[in-house]
């Protein structure tokens, strides 16, 4: 598909939007907010995931890693 992909600015809102296989990925608002599949994130960083086998959000810093949710990893 050859629109499958693509970076799209909506004017009326000020906001600009990243698609991937003709999804919206993430979002970037007039106020500066950044969505991960989520339309109208409400802080600096708003990550929707609805799939609790997958890790949310993985940070390495060597030596130490964060992967969250903790509560899956007993901490």
């Amino acid at each position: 598909n050859a629109v499958a992909g693509n970076i799209t600015y909506t004017h009326s809102n000020d906001s600009l939007d990243f698609y991937t296989a003709t999804t919206r990925r993430l979002r970037i608002t007039n106020a500066g907010r950044v969505g991960i599949n989520e339309d109208s994130p409400d802080t600096k960083l708003h990550i929707t995931h609805s799939n609790a086998t997958e890790d949310v959000i993985k940070l390495l810093a060597k030596p130490v890693s964060l992967l969250y949710p903790p509560s899956r990893f007993g901490s």
